[in-house]
């Protein structure tokens, strides 16, 4: 299995953006950061909520894969939306200017059933774009389209995120997130529990690692013999961020074949739907974008 070696801290000054620092330092040390950068009344929600309802690897992994979307913003506060599409939650925050830098002053998490309107039970552990019937791509981009809409519209549950009558959608949105983590996890333990499968499935990401790194467009053209040159083309330019970074995320199991989502902390809003068989042998691959997918036209 691929691990996830973050940076310890990350700054504005490192030469990303302050919220993308925030993001890389939530997904490494959460802890250590909230307890450094939130004021004190949003350390104690965070404490009495997030602490209490998620684990420590459950926060790392929302904002190691949560794409930045600036929800509201002006010239003395900013509300930036942190959106993980692989389990359907925001992490809504509201940061005011404060000599001439950003802070933070107050969080929130919804989860994407309650932001869409939708009723939320038991066949709602696995996410919206697993659920839908049809190619994996198009739901992924019907379901981002979706989201993204409403994270766009002004009278949406993210409008009402920071008033008390909103605790509850908090803690159904953790509820909702965990199923969610856990489902992803249950999911890759049962794929990954036949050691031929588990071992073949490795070695061709090693090799897809490798290739892609060193955009080799020979390489990636025999490992991925259907593949439309395009998407060769595609995955040659891909930033060495992805490569160094990427990690098999989910798993969706069908018959004797396999769809393994690779994604990247380095690089969130990309990813890879890798269609393989259980001997390692690859069908197809096919590269998304959560961004350009999540186009509100």
């Amino acid at each position: 299995m691929l691990c996830i070696v973050l940076p310890k801290v990350a700054s504005a000054q490192s030469g990303i953006s302050i919220f993308e620092a925030f993001r890389v330092n939530m997904a490494s040390a959460p802890a250590s950061y909230v307890s450094s950068e939130f004021p004190r009344p949003l350390r104690k929600h965070w404490d009495n909520s997030a602490v209490k309802l998620l684990s420590n690897d459950s926060i790392k992994y929302f904002f190691s894969y949560a794409i930045i979307q600036v929800y509201s913003v002006n010239e003395k506060e900013a509300q930036i939306a942190f959106f993980n599409p692989w389990v359907d939650a925001i992490y809504l925050t509201k940061w005011r200017d404060e000599k001439a830098s950003y802070r933070i002053v107050d969080g929130r998490f919804i989860c994407g059933e309650l932001l869409r309107g939708e009723l939320i039970s038991e066949q709602n552990f696995a996410p919206l774009w697993l659920r839908l019937s049809g190619k994996v791509l198009d739901n992924q981009s019907s379901y981002i389209a979706r989201t993204m809409k409403s994270i766009a519209n002004k009278d949406s549950k993210l409008a009402y995120a920071f008033t008390g009558a909103s605790g509850n959608d908090e803690v159904i949105s953790f509820v909702a997130m965990s199923a969610k983590i856990e489902a992803r996890r249950v999911t890759a333990q049962k794929v990954l529990s036949d050691i031929k499968t588990r071992k073949a499935v490795e070695r061709k990401l090693v090799d897809l690692k490798k290739a892609l790194f060193g955009k080799d467009k020979q390489a990636l053209s025999l490992m991925c013999k259907r593949a439309n040159p395009n998407v060769i083309d595609t995955l040659a330019s891909l930033p060495e961020i992805f490569s160094e970074t990427l990690v098999a995320n989910w798993y969706i199991e069908s018959g004797d074949k396999l769809i393994i989502m690779i994604s990247s902390y380095g690089l969130p809003r990309m990813f890879i739907n890798l269609h393989i068989a259980k001997t390692g042998d690859i069908s197809d691959i096919i590269v998304g974008d959560w961004g350009s997918l999540g186009t509100v036209k």
